[in-house]
């Protein structure tokens, strides 16, 4: 991404083959299998490729079956999109996890918990014979809620150059942008993060789209990244910093303040607290409360990529945090000090 922003161009679509082999335990989503097990369509995460890393994490559907090597469309799996310009690999199925998507918008069993039918069957009429509205009601505190798109809001941000107001990063408009604020990146690597809250209560998700403007045209496209999640709801909900006297994001605190590196207006309740910086090639990692449920890193195509989490979560706040620039080796100068996205999605 660079000051003179034109809209990304998506390759054609192409087909690689791998040899890779999952010499390492995979921490699945769903499950894995072989041949004949996953039918065509299947959603699927690929996971413990060596010798091309930066496909890890990345979500598609099986076209087919070639041995025991499965043809895999890359991304338009958990958000539609234009097929044509999808990315083809052909790993083993041994480097592929089933993915499972939770409803939209519908409750669903808390994470390790027993299933609602169980429970039923259980303490209902055929188990315990307990009162149908008194099970019920059990069964209500063993319940998240399904991801709602219409509830997910931008919070927060560790910088903005300002170019537009944050909530720009959840639309597919490829005319604004996401730019952290010029100086926390150095030599094309630091950490910059978006926060977003995808609930007011602990709500399933699973699943990140990040859409960039590859090269030429986005030197400053976030490339490695991770996605921390808030798993201790003692912690304040909040940018880092909260509770140091930057009001975080309590509904009674005051609006940041306009001004360079706040966007325009200072955008209401979003708060911006800088990323304590490290010294080079170091990461700071997550802030406590919270925890990393995906390292991965973004292709140099233009349309949204999809990426699994490790693991499902149920949370109520998820922070993109931006690690490395696609400059970042490549170019000297201001593509170096920022990093920045079009697009974020959530399911």
């Amino acid at each position: 991404m660079s000051d003179s922003e034109s809209s990304p161009h998506a390759p054609t679509p192409r087909l690689s083959t791998g040899s890779e082999s999952d010499s390492q335990q995979d921490v699945s989503v769903g499950g894995s299998a072989g041949e004949g097990q996953w039918p065509v369509g299947t959603l699927v995460v690929l996971r413990g490729l060596q010798s091309k890393p930066e496909y890890n994490g990345h979500v598609g559907r099986i076209m087919g079956w070639s041995g025991n090597r499965a043809e895999v469309f890359l991304h338009f799996a958990a958000w539609s999109g234009r097929r044509a310009t999808a990315v083809g690999v052909k790993p083993q199925a041994s480097n592929l996890s089933v993915v499972k998507l939770a409803p939209l918008r519908q409750k669903t069993a808390v994470m390790g918990t027993v299933h609602p039918p169980m429970v039923q069957a259980l303490l209902g009429e055929r188990g315990r014979g307990l009162d149908v509205g008194l099970v019920e009601h059990v069964i209500s505190f063993l319940l998240v809620s399904g991801f709602d798109p219409d509830k997910l809001e931008v919070v927060g941000a560790s910088s903005d150059r300002g170019d537009y107001d944050l909530s720009e990063a959840l639309t597919r408009n490829t005319t604004t942008w996401w730019i952290s604020g010029d100086g926390n990146f150095r030599a094309g690597s630091g950490e910059e993060y978006l926060e977003f809250k995808v609930g007011d209560v602990p709500t399933r998700v699973s699943v990140i789209g990040i859409k960039i403007p590859p090269m030429p045209a986005g030197p400053l496209s976030v490339r490695k990244f991770r996605v921390d999640v808030l798993v201790d709801p003692a912690v304040q909900q909040g940018p880092t910093g909260a509770g140091k006297g930057s009001g975080g994001n309590d509904p009674q605190a005051p609006a940041a303040a306009p001004g360079k590196g706040q966007g325009k207006g200072g955008y209401g309740r979003q708060r911006f607290t800088p990323v304590e910086a490290t010294a080079e090639g170091q990461e700071r990692g997550p802030d406590p409360g919270w925890e990393t449920v995906l390292r991965a890193e973004t292709l140099d195509v233009g349309h949204l990529q999809e990426l699994a989490f490790d693991r499902p979560v149920d949370t109520t706040r998820v922070r993109l945090v931006c690690l490395t620039n696609a400059a970042m080796g490549r170019a000297e100068g201001h593509f170096m000090h920022c990093v920045g996205l079009f697009q974020v999605a959530i399911r």
